[in-house]
């Protein structure tokens, strides 16, 4: 019995001292950033949000045929709004509706960066309309919140990714490994026309990504 008690305690010591061996080998691979500087954000920013809000795209089945007048009246909105990124970017549609930028790096061997939105929400429950304290398509902007379906899922995301490469291109940037913002059509039902589709393309196409950035979550009161 103390022999198999021994066995087991020395087993116990050699992974530990591999798992100790290991951890002190180890070297961290976080980035090295400086803190940004708060940056004001202008009325127009919120504008565009609220006007991206204004067009029902809405998902709801995995059979049901997209709104065309609500997705391309969204694309024509991001046209308008972002002009250096429709003119310095390459824009890859896929099942019409889906949206694949692709804006080059300065150098080709670093593998590329996908930042990935939705332009699609979820339907609205007609029984809670009189919860709302605005219609969930106005886009209403309020002195603290903007009101309306997809402001954080998930439109809110798309919408900052845009802003964030239009003020980029404006300050004459190039980024240092290609970054390709995809956003698809139909997240809410899966994903199975967009997402996957695009993930289709890029694989293809011989994509490796070396990260990719989804939607995130949020803190609410």
């Amino acid at each position: 019995m103390k022999k198999i008690i021994y066995f087991v305690l020395a087993i116990l010591i050699i992974l530990a001292c591999i798992l100790l061996f290991n951890t002190l080998m180890l070297s961290s691979k976080q980035v090295a950033a400086e803190p940004l500087e708060k940056m004001e954000i202008s009325d127009v920013v919120f504008n565009n949000l609220s006007g991206a809000i204004q067009f029902p795209t809405v998902s709801f089945s995995e059979d049901a045929i997209p709104d065309s007048t609500a997705f391309f009246g969204l694309h024509r909105h991001l046209e308008k709004t972002f002009p250096l990124v429709h003119e310095k970017l390459s824009l890859k549609k896929i099942n019409d509706y889906s949206l694949l930028y692709k804006w080059e790096g300065r150098d080709p061997s670093k593998k590329p960066i996908i930042l990935m939105s939705h332009q699609d929400v979820v339907p609205v429950d007609q029984p809670t309309l009189e919860d709302w304290e605005a219609g969930p398509f106005e886009g209403k902007i309020t002195d603290t919140h903007i009101i309306g379906r997809g402001t954080m899922d998930d439109k809110g995301s798309l919408m900052a990714v845009m802003e964030a490469v239009e003020k980029l291109l404006g300050e004459s940037f190039t980024p240092s490994q290609t970054i390709y913002l995809a956003f698809g059509h139909d997240e809410e039902v899966g994903g199975p026309r967009g997402a996957a589709k695009i993930a289709e393309y890029l694989k293809e196409n011989g994509v490796h990504a070396a990260m990719t950035l989804d939607e995130g979550g949020f803190l609410a009161e």
